[in-house]
């Protein structure tokens, strides 16, 4: 059963290609980071405002 495979790469390509997906994927997990940030400052903003018109609507 012979299985396709890619072809071999030069022993000092592989760790520079290893660090090029390392790189990009810190990249990337540090972008989720931030975005995830901003959602939560969304959702705290959001919060406030329900309360604040939950509040309004109480008071009438």
């Amino acid at each position: 059963m012979s299985k396709s495979r890619a072809p071999a790469q030069e022993p000092s390509e592989i760790p520079s290609q290893r660090e090029r997906i390392r790189s990009h994927m810190k990249m990337v997990i540090e972008q989720l980071e931030g975005i995830l940030i901003e959602l939560k400052d969304v959702a705290k903003e959001l919060r406030e405002l329900l309360f604040y018109y939950i509040s309004l609507c109480l008071n009438r």
